[in-house]
């Protein structure tokens, strides 16, 4: 049989099972070459995303050894695929070492029994055929090691259906995932397990950026979004993935935010950070919608997932610029005045984390031997764990309230004396001037 023949049969029995009703409860079961597999597998995966309707692929080597790789495509849509993993072998059948150190290089989440018995790959990012179908084929062929005409059987079923006596474990065999276990997975597939933020920002280098490339076909989303300064320099600071679990490059560079997956190097996000009167703003959200690249397309699931990262990655939780920046209840104005052309403000208020945040600004001819704009502003940012510390140093009470303290005694010309009492004690403050 000819390789075009054969493509266009597999084509045909695949588009016959997933036309016909889900009720039908019969299974496709076809042989098939490696090679034809590849030319079809994308199309056959996007087929099965796209269906309203829940699928189940399982490509076969029955061996020796058996091996497999298999693909949930929920009712929900996306694409959940699975390898078979040692759980499930035996003998001379189980995985080599060398196979357990290639399969998380290619992109295969580590099995965790007893949840998930079975490497497994799910990413809302490469959630698409050609991502998939990639990955699948770069297992069969580099950890299978079988050859363009070595057969391989494939199968394509409804989801619902139990594999009885098939052999292959794990989701196939088991009830529908309930809509809180494909959240979490998506969760996962989105953020992963992030590791510490850099003690400095970090810049890529000239080797790290050969590996980056930029959004190819952008999306602007206008977003009205304000960031505290702690916001700031966390987005300064970015992220540097350390282990195959943590899913995000980021990094800033000239006031340019780039989100780039880690271990495929592709932007997906990108935010201009722009100055404010108080802190910063970003007035659109780019985002990558190379189809190939980026599977969400819905401007909410796009900043749903966007928020995630920002939250889950970097500790940044943007507020809209129509809502107040500060919380008054959470807020104390320590100084605001006006003399001749010059103006200082000082403000103290406590950030989601819980940490005291004295935010001041300048402005007017009296700035000129530090800015020369006429503006200066900085920050100073004290733990929370630090807050007996502060009060014993202010002559207040260990139970007392900082914000009531600092309204009540610290406010118009005593807070310059609260500023003194700062620089020469030895409680941490970090101070960022911009």
């Amino acid at each position: 049989m000819s390789g075009t023949k054969e493509t266009a049969d597999l084509r045909a029995a695949v588009s016959k099972r997933l036309s016909d009703s889900v009720e039908h409860h019969w299974d496709l079961v076809c042989d098939t070459s490696v090679a034809t597999l590849d030319t079809t597998l994308a199309e056959i995966l996007d087929r099965m995303r796209d269906d309203p309707h829940g699928w189940v692929l399982v490509v076969d080597h029955p061996g020796p050894p058996n091996r497999y790789v298999q693909v949930l495509a929920p009712p929900g849509g996306g694409l959940i695929a699975e390898c078979v993993s040692n759980e499930y072998l035996k003998g001379d059948e189980r995985q080599s070492v060398e196979d357990e150190e290639v399969l998380p290089t290619l992109g295969w989440d580590w099995p965790s029994p007893p949840q998930k018995r079975n490497w497994t790959f799910h990413d809302e990012v490469l959630d698409s055929g050609s991502a998939i179908g990639m990955l699948l084929m770069k297992t069969i062929r580099g950890v299978f090691g079988l050859a363009d005409d070595d057969i391989v059987t494939l199968k394509v079923f409804p989801s619902k259906v139990q594999r009885g006596d098939s052999g292959n474990e794990s989701f196939t065999t088991s009830r529908e995932p309930t809509p809180q276990e494909l959240a979490a997975v998506r969760s996962w597939s989105n953020v992963g397990a992030p590791g510490p933020p850099p003690n400095e920002p970090l810049v890529p280098d000239a080797e790290e950026l050969q590996r980056l490339t930029l959004i190819q076909l952008p999306r602007s989303i206008p977003v009205r979004w304000r960031l505290t300064p702690e916001q700031f320099r966390r987005l300064k600071h970015g992220h540097h993935a350390e282990a195959m679990e943590d899913k995000w490059n980021i990094y800033m560079d000239e006031g340019v935010v780039h989100f780039h997956r880690s271990w495929t190097g592709m932007e997906t996000y990108r935010l201009q950070v722009d100055k404010a009167a108080h802190g910063w703003v970003v007035n659109e959200l780019i985002v990558e919608q190379d189809p190939d690249k980026f599977h969400a397309t819905d401007r909410d699931e796009i900043e749903s997932s966007f928020r995630e990262v920002l939250g889950a990655v970097l500790g940044v939780t943007p507020k809209d610029r129509d809502a107040p920046d500060v919380d008054a209840d959470l807020m104390v104005r320590l100084r605001a005045e006006r003399k001749g052309g010059d103006s200082r403000f000082l403000r103290a208020y406590l950030e989601p984390d819980g940490s005291l945040l004295l935010e001041g600004q300048d402005l007017g001819p009296s700035t000129a031997p530090v800015s020369p704009d006429g503006e200066y502003e900085w920050y100073q940012r004290i733990k929370a764990e630090d807050f007996p510390r502060l009060l014993e140093l202010l002559g207040a009470a260990a139970e007392s309230d900082i914000l009531d303290v600092l309204a009540e005694h610290w406010t118009g010309m005593a807070s310059y004396d609260l500023e003194k009492k700062l620089r020469q004690s030895t409680i941490p403050v970090e101070l960022f001037v911009c």
